[in-house]
């Protein structure tokens, strides 16, 4: 990741599951809230799948300079990204 300044910054993967089977879900509930996915939000299961969501985040917050539903208020930001 780059930060405002230009500088590099590192990311970490240390959440990340190994060994999910490609129709298996997992509930797990982390990760900064202005990039999760619905599912995620609402604990209703997921898989990889929601990677390409948080990329798309992202890529918005990139192109507009605020992450997709994004609020001050994370509950408010949480039911904008479920609704």
């Amino acid at each position: 990741m780059i930060d405002l300044s230009g500088h590099i910054k590192l990311t970490d993967f240390g959440l990340c599951k190994i060994g999910l089977e490609k129709d298996e879900l997992t509930t797990s509930f982390c990760g900064s809230p202005e990039y999760m996915a619905p599912e995620v939000v609402t604990r209703s299961g997921h898989n990889y799948g929601i990677d390409y969501y948080t990329l798309g985040a992202l890529l918005h917050e990139l192109v507009i300079g605020l992450p997709p539903f994004y609020s001050k208020d994370t509950g408010l930001m949480m039911q904008n990204i479920v609704s």
